[in-house]
């Protein structure tokens, strides 16, 4: 009987565990006994940390899209002349892109197209990806995006970035 209920103790906290409910279960109704009551802290303290591991690992997932946008974005402006760069994630797959950089930064500011993932005319994917190797990604000027929306219904703020730049012509 012991061991029945040790077990079914066990699968129970692990249930909790797994399930991240920890607003539910406080440490002080951790049960009867010391045992349980520190397994119940060590649950909570492992689902805390979880939880700020990935919060953070969110953080650097959208680091390394911004560094690849910027790469992506610097690729557009080519010649021997200096160059100024400023991302604007795309509010919408219908966003007026040079409106965006106008409305987020200035005036002088305009857009030359966006930063995504895959093939320039394809939908936008995550921006991140590891396809080939080395990650797969395009720009995709601004007169081709804007004229071509349909094709593009998937870009949105998590996964493409307008390029600005007072170099762009408009």
């Amino acid at each position: 009987m012991k061991k029945t209920r040790q077990f079914t103790l066990s699968a129970t906290m692990l249930a909790i565990f797994l399930s991240q409910q920890t607003s539910l279960y406080a440490v002080e109704d951790c049960g009867t006994s010391v045992r349980e009551c520190k397994l119940w802290q060590v649950i909570k303290t492992l689902q805390e940390r979880t939880a700020v591991l990935e919060r953070e690992n969110v953080q650097l997932r959208r680091q390394d899209e911004i560094s690849t946008a910027r790469a992506i974005c610097y690729s557009a402006l080519t010649g021997d002349v200096s160059h100024s760069i400023i991302l604007v994630p795309l509010p919408s797959y219908k966003a007026d892109l040079d409106s965006i950089c106008h409305k987020s930064i200035n005036g002088a500011w305009h857009a030359g197209g966006i930063a995504k993932g895959f093939y320039f005319h394809q939908n936008c994917p995550t921006l991140i990806n590891r396809s080939y190797g080395g990650g797969y990604t395009s720009y995709v000027a601004e007169a081709y995006f804007e004229g071509n929306r349909a094709k593009f219904t998937g870009c949105g703020p998590s996964n493409a970035f307008i390029c600005c730049s007072p170099q762009f012509q408009n």
